[in-house]
């Protein structure tokens, strides 16, 4: 199965002249539980039962917007690599190879154990593993609790193809957190057969294409997260059959990793988020809305804070170099234990008229 989607395409797609609403049904939040459950399942590799690979990944990674001079910027680019061997949900190696940066992580079966070259794992490795482990976290597809701010929305709609001879059909599901009176919208895109396409978070966009069967799931063989017409990341994939690797592959040599040493990008409930002590910031005159991401590092340092999206830029600068300020912070834990966390920021202004 392969299918060729671009993003002029979804775009097209996404535009409000290019829609019509459907029907929804008797029960719209059911349904679409439902089709998050499928493409869950769909594109989880690494459950128990499912078939043993080898995914090798080449990815390019490109400047965000930092506001930062160019001899200051922290975001790393460049090439780099990503291998993983899995035969079992604790048996299992993952590599990333990307610029300075090296990290293994291993589970042998009696251990998981990691080494890596810095105290955090640059923002555009963080993309790409929630991209390839987590096209559709599990607390989204099956939240527990349920959160009653969350407003389950279903859309059916299609849209001219771009020679304008044919139509797509597609299926949205989005949610919306109100906050001051605004919405922060997150997003799904499914082809009508429930094919994932794409997922928004708050402007940052995970796009899978050219998807491909192995054994019972789907596999994306291009992924590209893009933000503000920007792509920061292009990846290719491959997954292959797994031979018979050596015991060995899944060892490394040390101590058991602490809870909070990780390759695996964290989700909401599954750690304690950074703070900082009296952290308290006048926003003045800021935009109306604005979105940004940062890492937060396992000593709790701020790292790579760029610009999502923002209705004023002008006035974006001033907002993140005040939370850039704030680089003390008690670092994100589980179990006890510090730990990496990427998060993504949205800030509305009272009176944003709905964005």
């Amino acid at each position: 199965m392969k299918t060729w989607i671009s993003f002029l395409v979804l775009s097209i797609i996404l535009s409000a002249s290019a829609l019509y609403a459907k029907d929804k049904g008797t029960d719209e939040q059911a349904e679409a539980q439902r089709w998050l459950q499928r493409a869950q399942e769909q594109t989880n590799l690494r459950s128990l039962g499912a078939k043993p690979f080898h995914l090798r990944v080449t990815f390019h990674a490109n400047a965000g917007v930092e506001f930062l001079p160019k001899n200051k910027q922290q975001i790393i680019t460049g090439d780099g690599t990503y291998e993983e061997t899995w035969l079992e949900p604790h048996r299992w190696r993952r590599e990333v190879n990307f610029g300075a940066y090296h990290a293994v992580e291993t589970d042998s079966g009696l251990a998981r154990k990691m080494q890596a070259s810095s105290d955090y794992e640059p923002v555009r490795v963080l993309m790409l593993l929630e991209a390839l482990l987590f096209p559709v976290p599990k607390n989204v597809a099956w939240p527990e609790p349920r959160d009653p701010r969350l407003i389950w929305k279903m859309k059916r709609g299609s849209a001219p193809s771009t020679d304008q001879k044919s139509t797509i059909d597609f299926v949205q599901i989005s949610r919306s957190q109100i906050a001051e009176g605004c919405e922060i919208n997150f997003s799904y895109l499914f082809l009508p057969d429930g094919m994932l396409v794409q997922r928004n978070d708050q402007g940052l966009a995970y796009w899978w294409q050219d998807q491909m069967n192995y054994g019972d799931r789907i596999v994306g063989r291009h992924i590209s997260v893009q933000a503000g017409g920007r792509e920061l990341l292009a990846a290719e994939v491959t997954v292959e059959a797994v031979g018979n690797p050596s015991a060995d592959l899944f060892d490394l040599p040390g101590d058991p990793a602490e809870p909070g040493m990780t390759l695996r990008p964290l989700h909401l409930g599954e750690a304690r988020a950074p703070w900082a002590d009296g952290q308290g910031v006048g926003l003045g005159s800021g935009p109306r809305y604005l979105t940004f991401d940062q890492v937060f590092t396992r000593q709790g340092k701020t790292r790579e804070l760029e610009l999502i999206d923002t209705d004023d830029p002008s006035k974006a600068t001033v907002i993140m170099g005040i939370y850039r300020g704030f680089n003390s912070y008690h670092p994100a834990m589980i179990d006890n234990n510090p730990t990496e966390m990427f998060r993504s920021i949205g800030i509305i202004m009272p009176g944003c008229g709905g964005h």
